[in-house]
C-alpha cells in the first residue's frame, strides 16, 4: 500500500466515523427541537396573520427561515462528511492504479482530504460566525474537491489509455 493511499484510507475513516458521530449526535439531541422551533414558527405566523398581527407574524416567519437555514446546514455537515468520506476510502482502493508519481499523489490525496474536511467545516462556521471567513473556507473546500476529483479522473483515464 502506498502513502497516498494511506492517507486517503485513514483520513477516510477518520472523516467517516466523524461525520456519523455528528449525525448521531444530532439526530439523538438536536433535531427534534430544531423542527419543532421551525413547525412552531410557521403555524404562529399563519395565526398572527390571521389575527392581523403583521409585524410579530413577520418575526416568526424570520425565526422558520433562520432554523430552517440552519437545519439545513445541519443536515448537510453530516451528508457532506459522510459522502465524502466515502469516496476517499474508494479513491484509496485504487489510487495506485493513478498514471501519476507516487509524490503527485501524496499531494493530490492530501488535497482531496483538505477539501473533504473544509467543506463542512465552512458549514459549521456559518452556524457561529457571520461573515467571509466560513464562506471562504467552504469555498476553499470544494474548489480542492472539485480540482482534486477532476485530475483524479483525468489520471484514471489516462491510466487506462495504457
Amino acid at each position: 500500500m502506498t502513502g497516498s493511499q494511506k492517507i486517503l484510507l485513514s483520513a477516510g475513516l477518520a472523516l467517516t466515523i466523524l461525520g456519523m458521530t455528528y449525525g448521531l449526535w444530532y439526530a439523538l439531541v438536536d433535531e427534534h427541537p430544531t423542527l419543532e422551533r421551525m413547525g412552531v414558527s410557521l403555524a404562529s405566523s399563519f395565526a398572527e396573520v390571521a389575527n392581523g398581527e403583521m409585524e410579530q407574524a413577520r418575526k416568526s416567519l424570520n425565526t422558520y427561515g433562520e432554523t430552517r437555514l440552519e437545519y439545513i446546514r445541519e443536515v448537510h455537515v453530516h451528508g457532506h462528511l459522510a459522502a465524502l468520506s466515502t469516496l476517499l476510502l474508494l479513491l484509496g482502493l485504487f489510487f495506485n492504479q493513478l498514471v501519476f508519481p507516487e509524490r503527485v499523489r501524496l499531494h493530490l490525496a492530501s488535497l482531496l482530504v483538505f477539501g473533504t474536511a473544509a467543506l463542512p467545516l465552512g458549514s459549521v462556521l456559518e452556524m457561529f460566525i457571520s461573515g467571509l471567513l466560513p464562506k471562504a473556507v467552504a469555498l476553499l473546500g470544494a474548489v480542492a474537491i472539485i480540482g482534486g476529483l477532476s485530475v483524479v479522473a483525468a489520471g484514471f483515464l489516462l491510466s487506462a489509455r495504457k
